[in-house]
């Protein structure tokens, strides 16, 4: 996260495209996030072929998945600091 992605660096997906693509995204899950309700996010997790790792209702494995992205993105600019890559923020 607030780093430079090697395919902008390699100029093969302009910033635009990239900040265009991830809004669209956010927009989406905002508009799908907004039809809940209490009662929907309480609700027990559907029967899966296994069961959620950590998970019981629909609102912990919500709460769970934007907690394990943050904590690959963390992951991610670890390894790539470790692997002497420079930090590169992205202008607002």
């Amino acid at each position: 996260m607030g780093t430079l992605h090697r395919s902008i660096e390699e100029g093969l997906i302009p910033v635009a495209e990239l900040r265009e693509q991830t809004e669209i995204i956010h927009q989406i899950c905002i508009e799908n996030l907004e039809t809940l309700n209490d009662d929907v996010l309480a609700e027990c997790l559907q029967p899966l072929p296994f069961k959620h790792p950590v998970a019981e209702t629909k609102y912990e494995a919500l709460s769970w998945s934007f907690k394990h992205e943050m904590w690959h993105s963390a992951e991610m600019e670890a390894i790539k600091r470790e692997l002497g890559y420079p930090i590169v923020w992205m202008e607002g």
